[in-house]
């Protein structure tokens, strides 16, 4: 599998988008509070300075008698995506080194699900598939665009979004978003948004269109409280997105030594740190636990701007009745596989990724669910809470019966896409099988067993590998991916 180089776009759009950035105005010289005292700093790194990647613990909530009721009024719901966070980096996810105390809170107020499974390894598409409960495969086949839900070119039949229907409903809708490729222009996910605000620091020195602006998660937070404060009503729908800790690994002051002492001589996380070890460049052992010292920093002060923004909200009386979830659209690879970064990656530091729900009025606190999950389920969660059905285009399924206890085993599988279609997977609980659409190639690992996927059991549980590859091009075939060869016998190994 690959590292795919970041995407550049068209100069007349990139123009627009730098005179639109140096529009922002943003408060960057603005301090930025410590965390919460008293967290004593854990020993969960790895040996070769990667994520830990301990087992999830399994809490079982006996069967509640129904399902989900609507609520007498119209619920607020708050939904949460933080960028690149990766399930294992938070302390609700077993991580003893991790400090982010309000996630984990909202954990024990809630529900964990332990095994999410994003759709896709990059941003636009990712979320895409949670604003529509849809494939990437389904909108990249429905819009034939690579500016994600733009209608420039759609059928008749274009796809609905969950701000959308909200809004139909009588839904106060807002989006705060800090990357650039969620702009209008690149995603089309501002429709259905009464408000959608663009909340980052400009970097107009840097060259590509994706870093023309650093999302600071303050800022972020600080937008978001903004339109709290001026014209939230409810119910009302916020969506609120964090990049942080997307690349570059640059937190700030407490947290760029919050997990290690300053080191002049260690690399950073800046973009020329990023580029050349996208470009191959070896580093050592010691510098990718750097790394993951920043990434953890990042995910810190993200974790702090989130534990800030429900407590303002909730002194503003706007928490009661409140549905919030937290998710990521996708995680983040440290070198596990010889590989960095997130696109083109299907392996688990990239594909597992947290999913929390709180809604006291309904959801017992500490509960976990371990069967398999999707981001495509989250929106008709969402749906069904508020008694409104899914839209056609609906491949997702509410996960209101594992929260409350209804479904005990579930049968959902995920697929993960990437950019070219030249790797897909399909992930159950207990297995995952990654196709190369190329060569034939197969890869198999036992989900229970093997976290870190070290053991390709390809060529040694042949019938089950195989018996997955044909599931997966059934599924292929019916969602306008072409099978370039195969199936073909597994390989013991693919590069």
């Amino acid at each position: 599998m690959h590292e795919h180089p970041l995407e550049t776009r068209h100069n007349k759009t990139a123009c627009f988008l730098l005179v639109l950035l140096l529009a922002v105005s943003c408060a960057s010289g603005e301090d930025i509070p410590p965390p919460s005292s008293g967290l004593a700093l854990g020993s969960g790194a790895t040996a070769n300075g990667s994520v830990s990647t301990p087992p999830f613990p399994i809490i079982t909530q006996p069967p509640m008698a129904n399902i989900v009721s609507p609520p007498m009024a119209k619920p607020n719901i708050i939904f949460i995506t933080i960028d690149s966070l990766r399930a294992d980096a938070l302390g609700a996810y077993g991580n003893n080194r991790a400090q982010t105390p309000h996630l984990d809170a909202l954990a024990k107020q809630g529900v964990r699900f332990g095994l999410d499974i994003t759709q896709y390894p990059q941003t636009d598409y990712s979320h895409a598939a949670m604003f529509t409960g849809a494939s990437p495969a389904s909108i990249k086949d429905t819009y034939r665009t690579p500016y994600v839900l733009n209608s420039s070119d759609v059928p008749t039949k274009p796809m609905t979004t969950l701000a959308e229907i909200l809004a139909g409903q009588g839904y106060t809708t807002a989006g705060i978003y800090s990357y650039v490729g969620l702009t209008p222009e690149l995603s089309g996910l501002n429709r259905g948004f009464m408000t959608y605000q663009f909340a980052c620091l400009p970097a107009p020195e840097q060259k590509y269109l994706e870093r023309l602006c650093d999302g600071r998660a303050n800022i972020t937070t600080d937008a978001a409280l903004q339109w709290v404060k001026d014209k939230a009503a409810t119910p009302y729908f916020l969506w609120v997105h964090y990049q942080d800790p997307h690349y570059p690994y640059t937190p700030p002051p407490p947290f760029d030594t919050m997990y290690g002492p300053p080191c002049p001589d260690c690399v950073d996380g800046s973009y020329e740190t990023i580029d050349r070890l996208g470009a191959g460049e070896p580093i050592s052992e010691s510098n990718i636990a750097r790394l993951v010292d920043l990434y953890y920093g990042e995910t810190s002060f993200t974790d702090q701007e989130i534990g800030r923004l429900l407590e303002n909200i909730g002194n503003a009386r706007l928490l009661d009745n409140t549905l919030v979830i937290v998710t990521a659209d996708h995680g983040e690879s440290f070198n596990e596989h010889g590989l960095w970064f997130h696109p083109g990656i299907l392996y688990n530091p990239v594909a597992r990724v947290p999913l929390i729900i709180s809604y006291p009025e309904t959801i017992p606190g500490g509960s976990v669910v371990d069967a398999l999950v999707r981001s495509i389920d989250i929106m008709l969660t969402i749906l069904e809470l508020v008694n409104i059905p899914p839209p056609e285009q609906a491949e997702g399924k509410s996960l209101w019966p594992l929260i409350l206890g209804l479904e005990q085993e579930s049968e959902r599988v995920a697929i993960l896409e990437e950019r070219d279609d030249n790797w897909v997977a399909l992930i159950t609980k207990n297995w995952k099988l990654i196709r190369n659409n190329v060569t034939g190639g197969l890869e198999l690992y036992d989900m229970i067993m093997d976290y870190d996927e070290s053991n390709n059991l390809a060529s040694i549980n042949l019938e089950q590998a195989l018996q997955m590859e044909w599931e997966l091009i059934s599924w292929m075939n019916s969602h306008g991916i072409t099978v370039q060869r195969g199936p073909l016998a597994p390989m013991d190994s693919v590069p």
